[in-house]
C-alpha cells in the first residue's frame, strides 16, 4: 500500500510494498512511483497518472489491461492495482492498493492450458463423445459425433440427447441415466438415430461428471456398425 502526492511522488509505504518490490520504506518515499513500473512503461504511466489526476475516482488501475510491476532487482511481476483519492486532502493523494498476483496468473494460464489440451482431445476423438445434463439438454459434442449424426454442432447442442435416439432407446434412457447416477458409470448397448433416420447401434459408455459443480453424464459411443 502507497500514499502519492499530487505529482505521484510516494509519501507513504507500508512493510508489504517493501517485500513486494525490494524497496526499504525510507528509499520509496519521495520517489515518483514509476521507479515500481518497468522502465519500457514508464512513460505510458506517467500519462495515465496525468489522466487520473484530472478525474480522480475510486477505480481498478489499467482495467481490461495486465499491469506490471518492477523488483528492485529488475524482475518483473504481474499486479492489480486499486486507486483511491483521500478524502478531506488540500492536494490530490491517492491511496495506492497493490496485489501481487503472479500465482493467480500462473493459475489462469495453467487451466487454460488444460481446457486447450482437454478441447483438443475431445475434438480429435474417433469416438462419439456427447456431454449433457440429467435432463438430457446436451452441453458439449465432439466434431465425430456431429459428422455421424448428420447435425451442426449449434444443431446438436440446441437439442436433448434423447432426440439423437432410436424410439427403442429412447424409452429406454431415464431408466439407463438413473443406473449411471446411481452408479457413478456405466456400459450399455444403444442405437443413435442419423438426422436423416437412419439408425445407427452402438455400444455406451456412460459416466457421470461435474462441470461448473453440476452433475452431468459424459457418453462416449463407441463400435458403430452400419448396415
Amino acid at each position: 500500500m502507497l500514499i502519492t502526492g499530487p505529482q505521484g511522488i510516494i509519501e507513504t509505504a507500508n512493510p508489504r510494498s517493501e517485500s513486494l518490490f525490494g524497496y526499504s520504506a525510507a528509499k520509496l518515499t519521495g520517489q515518483p512511483v514509476e521507479i515500481l513500473v518497468p522502465k519500457r512503461l514508464r512513460d505510458v504511466h506517467r500519462l495515465h497518472h496525468i489522466g487520473y489526476a484530472s478525474h480522480p475516482v475510486n477505480r481498478s488501475a489499467g482495467e481490461g489491461l495486465t499491469l506490471f510491476g518492477a523488483h528492485k532487482n529488475g524482475r518483473e511481476f504481474p499486479i492489480d492495482v486499486s486507486l483511491s483519492p483521500l478524502q478531506g486532502a488540500t492536494e490530490l493523494r491517492v491511496l495506492v492498493v497493490i496485489y501481487d498476483v503472479s500465482k493467480y496468473r500462473q493459475t489462469e494460464t495453467a487451466l487454460r492450458d488444460s481446457e486447450e489440451r482437454f478441447s483438443t482431445l475431445f475434438n480429435s476423438a474417433a469416438d462419439c463423445l456427447f456431454i449433457f445434463d440429467l435432463g438430457g439438454a446436451i452441453r458439449d459434442v465432439n466434431f465425430a459425433a456431429c459428422d455421424r449424426l448428420g447435425y451442426t454442432r449449434s444443431e446438436m447442442l440446441s437439442i436433448n440427447i434423447i432426440q439423437t435416439k432410436s424410439t427403442e432407446f429412447a424409452a429406454r434412457l431415464p431408466n439407463q441415466l438413473a443406473q449411471v447416477t446411481k452408479n457413478g458409470n456405466a456400459l450399455f448397448e444403444s442405437a443413435n438415430r442419423h438426422k436423416n433416420g437412419t439408425i445407427i447401434p452402438v455400444e455406451v459408455n456412460s459416466t457421470i461428471i461435474k462441470v461448473g459443480g453440476e452433475k452431468n453424464d459424459f457418453q462416449r459411443g463407441a463400435r458403430y456398425f452400419r448396415a
